[in-house]
C-alpha cells in the first residue's frame, strides 16, 4: 500500500512525467490517426494540452521521435494482447482472443477508459535505427500470428491455410477494424464482436467448395501502344507514373516518395513528370483516384460475370489481388488516406466507403440466392475491405507459385474461415 501510494502521490516527479508524457503520446496517436502524421505539428499537439511548444520539447524531441514513441507504444500493446491471448487452449481460440482484445481496447477507447494508440499506418516515414526497431517487431508480431495458425493446424481446431498469407489477411481485418467499429457505435459493439468472430471461424460461404472455379482470376494484361496515337501513348505514360508512384507511397509513404526515384525508375525526366502532373501531392490524390476506379470497374465486371453473390464477390476480390500483385498493380493502401489533406480525404472515403458497399450488396445478394451464411453484411463488407487494403504482394519479399494461387490462399480465411468444418 505504501509503495502504491509512493508511485501515485503528487511528489513524485518520475510518475508525473511519466503520466505526461502518456498523455501526449495519446493525444498525438489521435491526431495522427485522423489527419496524419504529415498535417500533424507539434504545435497542435501542444495546444491541445494546453502546453507551450518549448514546454512539449522536454518530453518530445523532434516529430519523427514522436511518431516512434507511438508506434512503439502500439506495438507494445499488441504485443500485450498476443501475450493475453497466448493463455487461450487452441491455436482457434488464440486468433479470436487476439481480435477480441484489439477491438475491446477500442471500444475502451471510445469510453475514454484507455488512452489512443497510432495506426501503423505511415511507418515508412520514419528513418535508420527508428524504421529497422519498428519493422522488427512488426515482423515479429506477425510470426506469433501466424505460429497460433500453425498451433490451430497442429491441434485440429484450424483449417489447412497458409500462416503467412493468411496471417497478413488476418492482421489486416483486424486492423481495419479500428475504422469501422466507430460507424457502429458503443452500443452495437458487443454485436460487432460476435460477426466478425463467426465470420473469421466459419467464413462467409455456403459449402465447402473454394474456391468456386468460375472465380479464379487471371492478371489483367497491359494495354499495348497503337500505332501513332500520341492521345494513348500520352495517357500510358500518365499510368505509368501512377502505377510506379503508388508502389513508392505504399513502400515508402507521402515523405520518403521522391519525384526524382519515380522518374528514375521509368528512365523518364522530372520534366516528363511535370508535363503530366503537378506535383507530389497531386500524385497521391491521382494514385487514389486511379485506385478506386479501378476497383469500382472490377466490381462492376465482377457483377456483370457472377452467377451468385458469392461468384460475384470472389471474382471480384481475386481480380482485385491478381492487380495487386501483377504489372498493373499495386493498389493505394487505405491506410496511406492520412496523407491526404483533411477535404480531399473526406471526399475519397466517400468514395472508398461506395466501394465496401458495393461488397455488401454481393454478401446481400448471396445471402438471397444461399451461397453466403447469414452474417451482417456490413460487418462481411468491413472485413473484405480490411483484407484487399491490407494485401502486400509477396513477390517483394519471396517468390510466389503464381498470383491466383496466393490470392486463393489468401482469401480463404474470409470465405472458408479459419475453423475445421
Amino acid at each position: 500500500m505504501l509503495d502504491k501510494a509512493k508511485n501515485t502521490s503528487p511528489f513524485n516527479r518520475k510518475a508525473q512525467h511519466e503520466q505526461k508524457s502518456q498523455l501526449i503520446l495519446s493525444e498525438a496517436a489521435m491526431l495522427f490517426n485522423t489527419k496524419g502524421t504529415r498535417a500533424t505539428r507539434l504545435m497542435d499537439i501542444a495546444a491541445r494540452l494546453n502546453l507551450t511548444k518549448t514546454s512539449l520539447y522536454y518530453y518530445v524531441k523532434t516529430k519523427e521521435d514522436l511518431i516512434y514513441r507511438c508506434y512503439l507504444q502500439t506495438l507494445d500493446c499488441l504485443s500485450g494482447f498476443a501475450d493475453q491471448a497466448a493463455g487461450a487452449s487452441t491455436g482457434k481460440d488464440r486468433l479470436l482472443a487476439f481480435a477480441r482484445n484489439y477491438m475491446h481496447y477500442w471500444r475502451d477507447v471510445k469510453l475514454g477508459n484507455q488512452p489512443h494508440i497510432a495506426l501503423l499506418a505511415e511507418v515508412p516515414t520514419l528513418k535508420g535505427k527508428h524504421l529497422k526497431d519498428v519493422m522488427g517487431r512488426i515482423n515479429t508480431l506477425r510470426s506469433r500470428i501466424g505460429g497460433f495458425i500453425e498451433d490451430g493446424m497442429a491441434d485440429g481446431t484450424v483449417d489447412d491455410l497458409n500462416p503467412e498469407l493468411a496471417g497478413q489477411s488476418y492482421i489486416s481485418m483486424v486492423q481495419w477494424t479500428m475504422a469501422w467499429l466507430e460507424i457502429m457505435g458503443v452500443d452495437k459493439h458487443d454485436f460487432a464482436v460476435e460477426q466478425f468472430e463467426g465470420i473469421l471461424s466459419n467464413g462467409l460461404a455456403v459449402g465447402s467448395t473454394y474456391p468456386l472455379q468460375a472465380s479464379c482470376a487471371h492478371l489483367p494484361e497491359n494495354d499495348a501502344v497503337i500505332g501513332f496515337d500520341k492521345g494513348e501513348l500520352c495517357r500510358q505514360k500518365l499510368d505509368a507514373f501512377l502505377r510506379v508512384g503508388t508502389r513508392f507511397f505504399n513502400d515508402k509513404g507521402y515523405k520518403g516518395t521522391s519525384i526524382d526515384e519515380i522518374a528514375e525508375a521509368l528512365n523518364a525526366t522530372k520534366g516528363a513528370f511535370y508535363y503530366h502532373i503537378k506535383n507530389k501531392e497531386e500524385l497521391l490524390l491521382k494514385c487514389f483516384d486511379r485506385t478506386l476506379i479501378m476497383m469500382a470497374d472490377k466490381q462492376a465486371e465482377a457483377d456483370q460475370k457472377g452467377k451468385s453473390g458469392r461468384e460475384k464477390l470472389e471474382i471480384a476480390t481475386h481480380t482485385l489481388y491478381a492487380i495487386q500483385t501483377g504489372e498493373s498493380g499495386p493498389l493505394m493502401r487505405f491506410t496511406l488516406l492520412n496523407a491526404l489533406d483533411q477535404k480531399t480525404r473526406i471526399d475519397i472515403l466517400k468514395r472508398t466507403r461506395k466501394i465496401s458497399d458495393c461488397f455488401g450488396r454481393f454478401v446481400a445478394e448471396g445471402q438471397r440466392d444461399g451461397s453466403i451464411r447469414k452474417v451482417d453484411a456490413f460487418v462481411a463488407e468491413q472485413m473484405i475491405t480490411g483484407a484487399i487494403g491490407g494485401a502486400m504482394p509477396r513477390s517483394y519479399s519471396k517468390k510466389t507459385k503464381s498470383p491466383a494461387s496466393d490470392s486463393v490462399e489468401y482469401f480463404a480465411i474470409v470465405f472458408r474461415g479459419i475453423g475445421k468444418k
